[in-house]
């Protein structure tokens, strides 16, 4: 859907952008374009730590101008990752080559700030012009994570993280992703690419996986999806993947409540009717309506 969707407004058939997207897919091209990206988001948190330190070598590379056009270079690599996750086989291809961990390394990279900072809006201007350096990042990041969702079991890996205790560490696992998704929807609020992809991604994380849906409200989803739709009320993209992402958080935890028993959603004296209560008014406190 998220593919699709984003070749269709771009103006491009969703067919012959499928199609393009293989013939790059039958040369190998992920391959490539994972290693780049890969290469590129390892010299940058070296970089990121090294500035965390304080300590600035100050040669070219690692200046400001290098530091923008290495991020710039790995948001073009996401990019291209992004429009050619076409279909579920290029997606398995990419995930094989180790992408699920390089696109989280890199939308946690898009929001490392210090510990104090809330939004772009409200930081002094050193900080801002690190955020705005670093949003592109972000948006790239976003978007290909958005487009990996589309595969059941990838998105609950990018949820809610791969359990690797008792288990060798393979290069699909992941930690989750999702703490970096909503700091970067606080971070970023005024962006919409940023929040378009962040709710279009919370979406397709919700659609199917009720455990999904539930770690998005626990984690204050709902406040940043509304937060968005409010903020980009004339943005159609944004407003359409908002409404999916509250369609289907809401509506995949009250199918799952429609086939519990009341012995299976809580302990206690709390009834699927209590819990299907307790999902709307963590909305309509919102202001959903």
């Amino acid at each position: 859907g998220g593919a699709g969707g984003a070749a269709a407004a771009g103006g491009v058939s969703t067919s012959s952008a499928h199609d393009h997207a293989m013939e790059f897919h039958r040369v190998g091209v992920e391959s490539l374009l994972v290693k780049v990206a890969d290469g590129i988001l390892n010299d940058l948190l070296l970089v990121d730590g090294e500035d965390a330190d304080g300590d600035c070598h100050g040669d070219e590379g690692n200046g400001e101008e290098g530091l923008a056009k290495k991020e710039l270079l790995a948001a073009a690599v996401l990019t291209a990752l992004r429009v050619l996750a076409v279909n579920d086989e290029i997606i398995q291809t990419m995930v094989a080559l180790g992408v699920l961990p390089i696109v989280t390394k890199a939308l946690r990279l898009s929001v490392t700030t210090n510990d104090t900072t809330t939004t772009i809006d409200e930081e002094e201007s050193s900080t801002r012009s690190n955020l705005l350096r670093k949003h592109r990042l972000a948006a790239g990041s976003l978007g290909l994570i958005r487009n990996l969702c589309g595969n059941d079991e990838i998105k609950t890996n990018l949820c809610l993280g791969s359990s690797t205790d008792h288990q060798q560490v393979s290069i699909s696992s992941t930690p989750s992703a999702l703490p970096h998704l909503l700091r970067a929807m606080q971070l970023y609020p005024t962006i919409s690419p940023i929040q378009e992809h962040a709710c279009g991604t919370l979406a397709a994380m919700a659609l199917r996986r009720p455990s999904n849906a539930r770690a998005i409200i626990d984690e204050g989803g709902p406040r940043l999806i509304l937060t968005a739709m409010k903020r980009h009320e004339e943005n159609v993209s944004v407003q359409r993947q908002g409404a999916l992402a509250v369609r289907n958080i809401v509506s995949r935890l009250m199918r799952d409540l429609d086939g519990s028993s009341g012995d299976n959603v809580a302990s206690g004296n709390t009834t699927v009717e209590d819990a299907r209560s307790a999902i709307r008014d963590r909305f309509g406190e919102l202001g959903v309506e």
